[in-house]
């Protein structure tokens, strides 16, 4: 892709720029081929945080170009993963009752795997792209088809409100053990 041909480019410039092999640059030089690269999307926020890691003996002039190219690249990486993440997060926020319906199809004993989660939020209504898909599916611990999560955990993050209604059936059991505990307690007491 555009981003990642720039981001080698940029590697390639610098390590040609360091003529004696070092491995290092001044601050000066770094900062002159990351503007030159014009990489799109990058922020003087970035630039500067990543200057700043290359800066391994703190003197803010030997830079290690190397792992400046390896944090602007992560840097980068994660701010579109952010951007896939809240377009596929409003999708499912707009459709959150298709959500539970889908999740309650699919679910047993109140869990569902990656492998039907991933069925769900591929078709219709969602339709989810790849990278969305997998943002939410990192967001909610899921790398394995077999790997399970449940329904309250994906209703919770991504369809508000819709987990109440879990949340009240197991108020529910709780609140049915407590009087059924509380009752043989009062009848041992009797006794």
């Amino acid at each position: 892709t555009e981003l990642v041909d720039s981001l080698l480019r940029l590697r390639i410039n610098l390590v040609e720029a360091d003529r004696d092999g070092k491995h290092w640059l001044r601050m000066v030089k770094v900062s002159e081929e990351i503007e030159t690269a014009a990489i799109k999307r990058l922020i003087p926020d970035m630039v500067r945080l990543a200057i700043e890691c290359g800066d391994t003996d703190g003197t803010g002039e030997h830079i290690q170009y190397l792992v400046v190219v390896s944090k602007l690249a992560d840097l980068l990486i994660e701010e579109h993963q952010s951007e896939d993440r809240a377009s596929a997060e409003k999708i499912l926020t707009l459709k959150s009752s298709e959500l539970k319906t889908a999740c309650d199809l699919k679910a047993t004993d109140d869990t569902i795997t990656c492998a039907s989660l991933k069925e769900i939020l591929t078709a219709e209504p969602f339709s989810l792209m790849p990278a969305g898909l997998q943002a939410v599916l990192r967001a909610l611990g899921l790398k394995d088809d077999t790997d399970k999560v449940t329904t309250l955990k994906v209703l919770f993050k991504y369809a508000k409100g819709m987990h109440e209604e879990l949340l009240a059936g197991i108020r529910k059991k709780i609140i049915d053990k407590y009087t059924t505990l509380q009752m043989a307690f009062r009848n041992i007491a009797k006794g």
